[in-house]
């Protein structure tokens, strides 16, 4: 039997204004450590990692992406990297062993599945949550 995991380990995805409300948000909820940013500009991800004591900034997205010790992708990067970083997540988490969100939205709902992977960290929780457009610009 094993043990309940005490601690999501997370890879912020992004280093600009979205990923710091995330990070403001992220204060508040138990249970999670930060352990590694991304940003396209190293330097951008090395400030951002300074700013918010995150011990592994990355300008290299894939093998962040490959690593073994991430339980829960955050997607902070500007709206036109969402696909091709979403697209890269699918590929690699294609069995859905991993979890991944985007959307400001998504605060309260990723508490709670922070709370349920430490309770049962072999039950995996996908979901993604979306603000965007539709095409057309229409409200639906």
């Amino acid at each position: 039997m094993s043990m309940p995991k005490t601690s999501v380990r997370i890879a912020m995805l992004g280093s600009g204004f979205v990923a710091g409300f995330y990070m403001q948000g992220l204060a508040n909820v138990g249970s999670q450590e930060v352990v590694a940013n991304y940003s396209k500009k190293k330097h951008r991800a090395r400030k951002f990692a300074q700013e918010w004591s995150i011990p592994e900034p990355t300008a290299e997205l894939n093998k962040l992406i490959e690593r073994d010790d991430i339980d829960l992708y955050v997607i902070a990067v500007p709206n036109e990297e969402h696909l091709p970083v979403s697209l890269a997540l699918n590929e690699r988490f294609l069995a859905f062993n991993r979890v991944y969100f985007h959307s400001p939205r998504v605060l309260v709902f990723l508490t709670i599945c922070i709370s349920r992977h430490c309770q049962r960290p072999h039950t995996p929780v996908t979901t993604t949550l979306s603000t965007s457009v539709p095409v057309d610009g229409q409200s639906r």
